[in-house]
């Protein structure tokens, strides 16, 4: 692996391999730095953590990774939030799988391609993935084009609050009338309050 990275650390199989190789992916424009970065630190806070500043020399390939993260967790118990625990152990997990299959099937595993090679395939004519309409916010009076499908409508109400409807553009009578039948059963009537009993009624 020499001739393929520049340095014959990363094939040793060791902690200090996996961060030269996280370095590697990022020199060489396997995978950006946003998407190494983050599986990096996470693997270095973890390892440190756990092994102390020596962790270099681990060998990773026969490294418990499991063992490992339930041993970080109750190292830094109170000092993470669950969310925080939760994406360390997915990155080193993560990041020793990739060291891994490189080391194992000398491949440079995949981190998701690049805005270069999206640009790409679209140029070569891959069809674009479908992308879901958002609904159109806007007022009665704005004016809006037949493709937008749905438009909200605010609705000032007695009570001072505002009801928004979202209705499409191309609203039929048929429809309308049946929404106002619709809208008619939702009404609540308040409750009349009892009249107080008079006089002759209590003697009664």
């Amino acid at each position: 692996m020499t001739e393929q990275n520049g340095s014959n650390k990363i094939g040793t199989g060791t902690a200090e391999g996996l961060m030269e190789f996280f370095d590697f992916l990022v020199a060489k424009g396997y995978a950006t730095p946003a998407a190494v970065t983050p599986l990096k630190s996470a693997s270095r806070q973890i390892l440190s953590t756990v092994d102390g500043d020596d962790f270099a020399g681990i060998d990773i390939r026969t490294l418990d990774v499991e063992e490992h993260l339930d041993r970080f967790e109750n190292m830094v118990v109170g000092q993470y939030k669950h969310e925080s625990l939760t994406q360390y152990r997915n990155r080193f997990k993560r990041g020793v799988a990739a060291y891994l299959s490189y080391l194992n099937d000398k491949q440079i595993p995949s981190f998701g391609g690049s805005a270069r090679k999206r640009g790409a395939e679209r140029a070569a004519g891959k069809p674009k993935a479908p992308t879901r309409d958002a609904p159109v916010l806007a007022s009665p009076s704005m004016p809006v084009s037949t493709s937008e499908r749905l438009i909200d409508y605010p609705f000032p109400l007695r009570s001072g609050q505002i009801a928004i409807l979202r209705l499409p553009v191309g609203l039929e009578r048929i429809d309308a009338e049946r929404m106002g039948a619709f809208i008619r059963t939702l009404v609540l009537d308040p409750q009349r309050e009892l009249r107080a009993a008079s006089s002759a009624e209590d003697e009664a």
